[in-house]
């Protein structure tokens, strides 16, 4: 009896420690986090950045990919561009639900900020990036070398102009670069 009273109350204690320890669900990290509803907030700020570098990366990577002929990658650095690459497509989401500032006013209503991210010139207004965004992630090098079979697969060089489109995110770097300067300019004058 009294091995069963004692194995009953590690029971509770198992379960009252479980429920003490369980993980927080995946919409209660997300907004801890503050990287859609903070645009100027640390975690937002390190992402830009994060997207800064990988498309600096890209603007060596890409042009060396297609002019050096005798480049035969390895599995590590394939790896490492499906890691750049997911990255890529992961910014799209922030982008499209995060918050931002239009002039000196934060954005935070979901319906302006998918209409902010969708629809607009993105070179003269800042706005539209979507388009841009999914152009230069589809992978199109794969979809047009797969399709073709292995036959049509000796002109590589022509193939590897298909990574082209990726160097579209070029833009980014002046919607961060506008996005800062203005930042600068306005502690400059406060």
């Amino acid at each position: 009896m009294q091995r069963q009273s004692t194995m009953s109350r590690l029971r509770s204690t198992h379960r009252s420690v479980y429920t003490k320890l369980s993980l927080p669900s995946f919409t209660t990290v997300v907004a801890s986090l503050n990287i859609l509803s903070a645009p100027d907030g640390w975690q937002r700020r390190c992402w830009d950045l994060l997207i800064v570098v990988l498309v600096l990366v890209l603007c060596v990577t890409i042009p060396f990919e297609i002019n050096v002929g005798f480049f035969y990658p390895d599995k590590s650095y394939k790896v490492w561009l499906y890691v750049m690459d997911a990255i890529f497509w992961l910014d799209m989401p922030v982008n499209m639900f995060g918050a931002f500032y239009e002039g000196t006013e934060l954005v935070t209503d979901p319906h302006e900020i998918m209409e902010h991210y969708l629809w607009g010139n993105p070179f003269t207004e800042n706005k539209g990036w979507f388009w841009i965004d999914l152009t230069g992630n589809i992978p199109w090098e794969y979809i047009f070398i797969n399709s073709l079979g292995s036959g049509a697969r000796k002109s590589t060089k022509l193939f590897k102009l298909l990574k082209l489109p990726k160097l579209l995110r070029i833009g980014k770097l002046m919607k961060y670069m506008g996005q800062y300067v203005t930042f600068a300019m306005f502690i400059q004058v406060s």
